[in-house]
This record gives structure tokens, sequence and C-alpha cells, in this order.
């Protein structure tokens, strides 16, 4: 996995006023994960809520654990599923370092996965409260149905390719969330 951790004060910033301007009832999760998959445009909307996963994070021992869900846009085109994006991490008020990420989505009924190995993610912008965290940043993934551990997937092994920009507020999840 590539990581790319720039910190970027000009971009932060807004970010966390529009956070700290929005009443305490709105921040119960939004964004958008835009990009293309299989080279086709695609977008979802973060699920904040209601039933299925929804996006959120908690803190463990060990960091943050993220978690961002997306569901396709209602007008976008078909075959697109259910992408979750998770992010294990060192994390404080305003700064990210990811320990483990996976993508995965539910496509045309199969579960497709990518790893650490597969992924490249950069965070642009962070700001963790203590009821939601504003993050956003871009990613690449080959996924694949059955991942093995240390495999490297392409276009040419049979991965199928997901890029994209996500932008999301997420709402902070007790434990068991």
């Amino acid at each position: 996995m590539t990581r790319n951790f720039p910190t970027l004060t000009a971009r932060i910033l807004p970010l966390c006023l529009g956070l700290a301007a929005a009443p305490v009832a709105a921040q119960t999760g939004a964004g958008s994960i835009t990009g293309t998959l299989a080279l086709d445009d695609a977008r979802w909307v973060v699920a904040s809520a209601g039933e299925g996963p929804v996006s959120g994070f908690s803190q463990t021992g060990a960091g943050t654990e993220i978690r961002i869900v997306g569901t396709p846009e209602p007008h976008s085109p078909t075959g697109q599923g259910t992408l979750v994006l998770k992010i294990e991490a060192e994390a404080g008020m305003t700064e990210i370092d990811p320990q483990q990420v996976t993508v995965s989505l539910d496509h045309d009924g199969d579960t497709l996965v990518a790893d650490d190995e597969n992924i490249d993610l950069t965070v642009t912008a962070f700001m963790a409260g203590p009821s939601d965290l504003a993050i956003a940043g871009s990613f690449t993934a080959y996924m694949t149905e059955n991942p093995r551990d240390g495999l490297i997937v392409d276009a040419d092994t049979g991965g199928m390719r997901i890029d994209g920009n996500f932008q999301a507020t997420i709402p902070r999840q007790d434990s068991e969330g």
C-alpha cells in the first residue's frame, strides 16, 4: 500500500470550520464518493443512517477505526453496489496515520475486496472531534473476489479497478458500531 498523508492546513481549516458551523442535528453523517469503476463513471452517497451498514468511527485501544459506507447514488448506472472503505489508523485531532486499509464492493452478486497491497490511499484533510470525524482524500484499488495476502492484483491478473475521491463527515459509534 502506498501512503501519502500531507498536512494541508489550507484544506483542513475550511473543512473544520464547516463542521463547527453545522448544527449538531445535521452532523449525523454526510458525504460522497465519486470516481470510476472499471473505467465507468461511478458515484456513491455516504450512508449515515438506516438499515444495513452505515458509516462511522470508533476509538480503540490501538487507535481509530473509520468506516465509510457508500450506497449507489440514485441516478448512477446499474451494476454498482455498496462500497465500503475501512481504515484502521493511529489518529490525532488533525492527523492520521493509516495502518491498514480495505476496500470492498458488493458488485453483481459478488463481494470484491482489495487489501493494503492493492490500494493507494491519500488523505488530504482530516479533523476528529468528540462526536464527528471529517475526512477527505482519494484512493485507487484493484479488487478481486478472493484476495490472498500479499498478492498484487492488477487489470492483467483479473482485478477490477476502482478509483475515487471521497469526503465525509461521519458520526462516532460505540464499540459495538
